[in-house]
């Protein structure tokens, strides 16, 4: 498979990354072919020669999608598959299921590796993948792993920023999450709107929180929903309730009430004032609010 000229960039500073730190972050907009081209790092990185990777995925069907890719990048570099059916270390590079890694019979048989990718690298905090990072660490001083914080974080907006730097070798930092979404195969959140984005995308989504989008039959929610949500609407008519019927809406350029459509040709036309120093104070005291909401929720 050639890479195209873009993609070949994006292994060359990654490869130059890992020669020089020993980790890096692999951070690529919607459509360029994430798994492409960590596919093509990772064979570089094992080349011809003894070495060993592991790449680690959550889900069956993620880990088929690496492994099909793979092959198509590299198709003489030999893989093997980690999962409830297959338990083989015997290819250059593993493909393993999290939830079968964690079981301490299956982690106790991780060989030595010379290079751990951690796919959808948000879920590196998980306790299930913490053992197999932990494990890796110990067994594998020298292993390269491959993590998202929330972009309020970031930002300064809020609280509850973690320190990775123990945790991945790589951070997905100052990402936009819009454009991860074309590249997951599900999306777990407490309460964030990405979750909401990524329904929009017909992503499936797990809310550990109650969002306003959860309890009504369209995501899988572990947290504690109201009881009064019993309606089962589309996915069409929570859009059209959240942000048509729901909302009132102002012109930012006029400054008077309009319909939806007025701010929609706004934003795709970048006709909308820009805020200044009041309004990212004012987005801080939300953020501050947020932060405590459990107090008066």
């Amino acid at each position: 498979m050639r890479l195209r000229p873009r993609q070949k960039l994006f292994v060359e500073r990654s490869l130059s990354a890992l020669d020089t730190r020993d980790n890096t972050l692999g951070i690529a907009p919607t459509g360029a072919g994430k798994t492409i081209m960590l596919s093509a790092v990772t064979g570089e990185v094992i080349g011809d020669s003894a070495a060993k990777a592991c790449v680690l995925a959550h889900r069956d069907e993620l880990t088929a999608q690496n492994r099909e890719n793979f092959g198509r990048v590299n198709p003489v570099i030999t893989t093997s598959v980690v999962d409830a059916t297959s338990k083989s270390w015997g290819g250059q590079v593993t493909f393993a299921m999290v939830p079968t890694l964690t079981r301490k019979r299956n982690l106790a048989g991780i060989p030595k590796l010379d290079l751990l990718v951690i796919d959808e690298a948000h879920h590196a905090v998980a306790d299930s993948y913490r053992r197999i990072i932990d494990h890796v660490r110990d067994a594998n001083p020298d292993a390269v792993i491959l993590y998202k914080p929330h972009p309020d974080v970031e930002a300064g907006l809020r609280s509850g920023a973690v320190d990775a730097k123990g945790l991945a070798d790589l951070v997905l930092s100052r990402t936009d999450p819009a454009a991860l979404l074309d590249k997951v195969d599900e999306v777990w959140t407490m309460t964030s709107l990405l979750g909401f984005e990524a329904l929009l995308r017909g992503l499936p989504v797990t809310t550990t929180g109650a969002p306003f989008y959860a309890g009504w039959g369209l995501t899988t929610d572990l947290g504690e929903i109201p009881e009064r949500r019993t309606a089962r609407p589309t996915l069409a008519g929570l859009v059209h309730a959240a942000l048509i019927d729901y909302p009132r809406y102002f012109d930012p350029v006029t400054g008077r009430v309009c319909p939806v459509e007025v701010v929609v040709d706004r934003l795709a036309q970048g006709r909308v004032p820009h805020p200044g120093v009041a309004n990212r104070a004012l987005s801080k005291l939300q953020g501050l609010f947020a932060t405590y909401a459990h107090l008066w929720r």
